[in-house]
C-alpha cells in the first residue's frame, strides 16, 4: 500500500475529511505504562515525573492513579497528546486546519485520569482540536469448570 503519507494523499477528497484517531492509549496513570517494557520509550521528562511515584503503588491501581494525578496532571498529558498529534500531522504534510485528532484513553481498572483529561480537552476543544474519549479496560476472571475447556489452550 505504501507509506502513511501515500495513503493520506489518496484519501484527500473535496467532500471527505479524515482525522487522526487512536482508540487504545494508556495514560501515565495506568500501572501498565509503568510496568511495561516500553516504559523506556517515554520522554525523559515523563519518566522523570513518573519515577517520583513509587513503583510499589502500581499493585493498587487506584492509589497509583491518585499519586500520578498529583505528579503528572492531566493537563500535562493533554499537552503531550497534542504534541504527538502535531508531530504526526507534520510528517503527513497537513495544514493546521486539518489538525484534529480523536484519542481514546483506556487504562486498566481506573478511569479518573482519562475522564479528567477528556473534560479538560472538551473545555479547550476549539483551541486544541483534540477529542479525548475516556474508557477503561477491565480485568476479568472467568473460571472454567474442569472438563469444560478440555483441549483449549491459552
Amino acid at each position: 500500500m505504501g507509506t502513511n503519507l501515500d495513503l493520506h494523499k489518496k484519501l484527500r477528497a473535496p467532500r471527505a475529511r479524515f482525522y487522526l484517531a487512536d482508540f487504545h492509549v494508556h495514560s501515565p496513570a495506568s500501572a501498565d505504562v509503568r510496568l511495561s517494557p516500553h516504559y523506556g520509550q517515554l520522554s525523559e521528562s515523563a519518566r522523570s515525573i513518573l519515577d517520583s511515584v513509587p513503583e510499589s503503588l502500581a499493585s493498587n491501581p487506584i492509589e497509583y492513579e491518585s499519586a500520578v494525578i498529583s505528579a503528572f496532571p492531566p493537563s500535562e498529558f493533554l499537552k503531550e497528546l497534542i504534541s504527538r498529534r502535531d508531530s504526526v500531522l507534520e510528517g503527513l504534510d497537513s495544514d493546521s486546519s486539518e489538525a484534529w485528532a480523536i484519542v481514546a484513553i483506556t487504562d486498566h481498572n481506573i478511569c479518573r485520569y482519562s475522564c479528567d483529561t477528556a473534560s479538560l480537552a472538551w473545555t479547550q476543544l476549539s483551541e486544541n482540536r483534540i477529542i479525548v474519549l475516556p474508557g477503561m479496560e477491565l480485568s476479568v476472571t472467568y473460571p472454567v469448570p474442569p472438563g469444560v475447556g478440555d483441549g483449549v489452550t491459552s
